[in-house]
């Protein structure tokens, strides 16, 4: 049990530490670290939401995600919400979240 709090607490600071670096990186008008396997983010978000996922008895399908210039920490915060708005907000079905990607051409590029 120890553990698991423990576990908890280290994801909550880099998940602070995450949001701080956010609001700064939108003063400044950057915020990139590179170019970061989006799968990587999916995966950390899961693993914070474990238990639940578990609990809720929900699914969740990723398929290969791309590689997106964008810090994973911002991208997990990201899935993380998208993740536990679905389980809080599920209906009374089996929750199956599928995940994937789609490149899409930008207006006027």
């Amino acid at each position: 049990m120890i553990g698991a709090i423990a576990d908890g607490v280290q994801r909550m600071e880099t998940l602070i530490r995450g949001l701080l670096a956010y609001s700064r990186a939108g003063q400044r008008g950057g915020g990139t670290d590179g170019n970061r396997p989006a799968g990587e983010a999916l995966e950390a978000a899961m693993a914070n939401l474990g238990l639940m996922i578990e609990e809720s008895g929900a699914v969740v399908e990723p398929d290969l995600l791309p590689i997106v210039p964008w810090p994973v920490d911002h991208l997990t915060q990201i899935f993380q919400n998208l993740l536990s708005n679905a389980i809080k907000y599920r209906g009374s079905e089996p929750l199956r979240v599928h995940v994937n990607a789609k490149r899409e051409r930008r207006m006027g590029a």
